[in-house]
């Protein structure tokens, strides 16, 4: 994919300024505004579980963006298998 970069999850783990920001774009969605250091912090704080990916999350994210089949048996694959036989695409 064009302009595809690997994912980082210190990408949303990592402390942001305020310049990093369009407040202008947050006040349109959020009346009122909410204070940027306060949605800094509670971005990092929801993507939290970023910091203790597993094995399988790995490999899911190091298939990039040409691999779908991998998160797509990750699903398949997952707890009761109700999604074992459902096509995904």
């Amino acid at each position: 994919m064009p302009g595809a970069v690997p994912f980082d999850p210190e990408n949303w783990l990592r402390p942001r300024g305020r310049r990093e920001f369009d407040d202008e774009s947050i006040g349109i969605l959020a009346n009122p505004a909410p204070d940027i250091d306060e949605l800094a912090a509670q971005l990092r704080s929801h993507f939290g579980f970023l910091s203790g990916l597993d094995a399988d999350d790995l490999a899911a994210l190091a298939a990039g963006p040409t691999s779908r089949q991998t998160p797509i048996t990750q699903i398949q694959q997952l707890g009761r298998g109700t999604l074992a036989d459902t096509p995904l695409w």
